[in-house]
């Protein structure tokens, strides 16, 4: 079976209201409770020029400090193309605040962390694929073809120049 793709419906209000809740809980310096395993991104709205927050899953690291995020509603994601306009961009992950730079990757870059994330995570990979509205058996094509044509990833790395 092909993947097939649902168009994403926008998250209705309460849906809206529960992914907001972890920015609160950051702001509120409760962030360590999530552990490493959720952020929060400080980010610039491209039209406004206002501070925008959003948490985000990590799902892959390496062995620095730098962190891999995903955009499950793709480039329509706003924090998506926040990041795009303003690439340079704070992070709090738990107590920890630091700058970091956001470096889009390619689909097929997305598509090589998104098959190691399923095999890391068999369990989560499936619900999450729902959750982007794409149904698939779960090979390893099916995850590349939904990261390259739905997902887009980033890659955050430590900002050297912030501070400076």
């Amino acid at each position: 079976m092909a993947v097939r793709f649902d168009p994403p419906e926008p998250p209705n209000a309460l849906i809206r209201w529960l992914f907001r809740m972890p920015v609160y809980f950051f702001r509120a310096g409760l962030g360590f409770l999530f552990g490493s395993r959720i952020i929060m991104l400080e980010h610039t709205g491209r039209k406004s020029g206002l501070a925008r927050y959003s948490c985000v899953e990590v799902v892959d690291r390496d062995e620095g400090d730098v962190l891999f995020i995903v955009s499950g509603y793709g480039e329509n994601s706003q924090w998506y193309r926040n990041l795009l306009a303003h690439p340079r961009v704070h992070i709090r992950v738990g107590r920890r605040r630091r700058a970091v730079v956001a470096d889009m990757l390619s689909p097929t870059a997305g598509g090589d962390v998104m098959i190691d994330y399923a095999r890391r995570y068999p369990k989560i990979a499936p619900k999450l694929m729902k959750l982007c509205a794409a149904h698939m058996d779960g090979t390893e094509a099916d995850y590349r073809e939904v990261a390259e044509k739905r997902l887009r990833f980033v890659r955050l790395i430590p900002d050297a120049d912030a501070g400076r």
